[in-house]
């Protein structure tokens, strides 16, 4: 997938510094993927983590041949995915010829960084939010959300404060603080779901309690 996309590794294509092009072929390789949770913010970084492991393989050859090894004592890289990405990224990567050439100009540079900024991968990021690539929910309606379960959450905080300050504190209370804690510890749409169910099931049951009073049960 990434060897079909060359504006994520080609310096010669005409797309190789296009940002759009280079989030779209992201995208198209976590789509691909269809793992859970890996968008192409997680692709643009497993690249860049594959592209900086190949780097100090690379880095780990050229020490070698300086150190004077020659023929097979050269160091050869035991990772497998090795082969496949020097074939791909060796032409387009910036190494200096003095890695081949380290006993004539011993006192430059061995290796330099390849990867500019802009073949970072993950420089294009900011793209990964727009109104075509992403549903959201209308501002004005997140927003009374957040209110409303802000405002829960404080209601919460002050029903255990007052708990805190009397002795007899039930399991009631208990959980009340661990629900408190649970909806801070999660992402605030992640939360505002978790809060509307919440909220959703309490209803249902304070129904069913009016309902059983209504009726004598009680």
């Amino acid at each position: 997938m990434y060897r079909d996309r060359e504006c994520l590794w080609n310096i010669n294509s005409p797309l190789y510094k296009d940002r759009k092009a280079r989030y779209a072929a992201m995208k198209e390789i976590s789509t691909e993927l269809n793992i859970e949770g890996f968008g192409p913010r997680e692709t643009a970084q497993k690249i860049k983590n594959l592209r900086t492991a190949y780097n100090q393989e690379i880095k780990k050859i050229a020490f070698s041949k300086r150190s004077g090894a020659t023929g097979g004592d050269i160091y050869k890289p035991k990772v497998l995915w090795f082969e496949t990405a020097d074939a791909i990224l060796r032409k387009h990567t910036e190494i200096q010829p003095t890695t081949l050439n380290l006993k004539k100009e011993p006192n430059k540079t061995i290796y330099d960084n390849p990867e500019k900024s802009e073949d970072d991968p993950t420089n294009f990021l900011e793209l990964e939010i727009t109104p075509k690539s992403r549903k959201t929910l209308p501002r004005k309606r997140c927003a009374e959300k957040v209110h409303q379960i802000n405002e829960s959450i404080r209601e919460v905080e002050e029903i255990t404060e007052k708990a805190k300050k009397k002795d007899n504190l039930d399991e009631y209370d208990f959980f009340g603080c661990y629900i408190a804690s649970a909806l801070k510890a999660l992402p605030t749409e992640n939360a505002i779901t978790a809060q509307t169910s919440i909220m959703h099931v309490l209803a249902e049951e304070k129904r069913k309690a009016t309902a059983a009073k209504s009726n004598g049960e009680f």
